[in-house]
């Protein structure tokens, strides 16, 4: 990262096409390569190779965690399993118990909050696939002029196809 100091306490940075500046902590995708800031702000400023960069920020990937769990679980699913377990947990003395004293329920609670939480983190990691972010291609609508002539030139051959019939006939 360059520096050059401008006049009345400010400095210019920049860096070349393979880097970008942002704030240090940020982790949101930018492009900004030449910055006017104030001198004592410096330091919150850094540099990073754009192949380092992750195509998506924190909340980019926390809303595409979510999504990919609720494939599978959705939200209402997710807090009954977790207030189920709990449940088991902080209220043992509700537990339904057999011959020997032991917690019959505790073990499925246990069993399915761990399948739950297995696939959370499996989606974690797929989350971070740069594939997820890529945007689709844009769906282009046709201008309201454009459907009024498609209408008008159907209309045009609708009326030509039964103009031709009627002179067909006999």
């Amino acid at each position: 990262m360059k520096t050059k100091q401008l006049s009345n306490g400010r400095v210019e940075i920049s860096t070349d096409a393979d880097h970008v500046i942002r704030r240090k902590g940020d982790t949101a995708p930018t492009e900004i390569r030449r910055l006017t800031i104030k001198a004592e702000n410096l330091g919150q400023w850094e540099e990073v190779a754009i192949a380092d960069m992750r195509p998506y920020s924190d909340e980019q990937y926390n809303d595409k965690v979510a999504e990919l769990v609720a494939e599978r679980y959705p939200m209402a699913e997710e807090n009954a399993i977790t207030r189920k377990l709990l449940n088991k947990l902080l209220h043992p003395e509700s537990a339904t118990l057999d011959e020997s004293g032991t917690d019959t329920e505790l073990p499925k609670e246990v069993a399915q909050f761990e399948a739950y939480n297995a696939y959370v983190e499996d989606c974690k990691l797929r989350a971070k696939d740069p594939e997820l972010y890529v945007a689709p291609e844009p769906v282009i609508e046709p201008s309201p002029d454009e459907v009024e002539d498609a209408e008008e030139s159907a209309d045009e051959n609708h009326a030509e196809a039964a103009e031709s019939k009627d002179t067909e006939r006999p």
